[in-house]
């Protein structure tokens, strides 16, 4: 499902084939996720029950060094409340020379921080009852680095992409 509160971001199946890419453009204010913000466009699905595994690569295609933004995997624990893990750049926040993974529950901001480059980066949650692990490799490592855990008391709603911009900045 994708789900685009706020018309502007779009996504593609064709523009690459055999990738999902995901654009979303200019605005002042951005397309946010956080406490009483719900515009961040999503393509999620429900999500499976049990214990799982979710894994994808996110490749920083086009960004700005104002460009301000949080391209994730998400576990949504409602729709206004999702567990993201994936390239962050906040020039607006912090000073950043390059995008860092963070993992961010919904309004808790550098929850953990994975340092290094995070242009190109696999990503995976693990889910274990009410336990979610966060996970980050590089291409060209087969090492999976554990960025964070996080203790749900809710099961989750859906699973998916998020792409969270904020105070405007360059397309992404």
């Amino acid at each position: 499902e994708w789900v685009v509160p706020v018309p502007g971001p779009q996504y593609s199946l064709t523009a690459k084939p055999g990738f999902l890419r995901i654009t979303i453009p200019q605005r002042p204010q951005g397309y946010n996720h956080w406490t009483g913000i719900a515009e961040a466009p999503m393509l999620r699905t429900p999500a499976p029950a049990g214990d799982w595994v979710f894994e994808g690569r996110i490749r920083l295609v086009q960004f700005g060094k104002d460009s301000n933004f949080h391209l994730s995997l998400v576990v949504g624990l409602s729709p206004r409340f999702v567990l993201a893990v994936g390239p962050f750049a906040g020039p607006g926040l912090y000073p950043m020379p390059e995008p860092l993974v963070y993992v961010e529950p919904t309004g808790i901001g550098k929850y953990r921080v994975v340092r290094g480059n995070a242009r190109d980066v696999y990503l995976r949650i693990e889910k274990r009852d009410e336990e979610y692990s966060f996970f980050v490799r590089r291409p060209a490592s087969e090492k999976w680095i554990l960025a964070g855990k996080y203790r749900a008391m809710f099961p989750p709603e859906f699973v998916g992409v998020m792409g969270k911009t904020f105070f405007g900045g360059a397309p992404v």
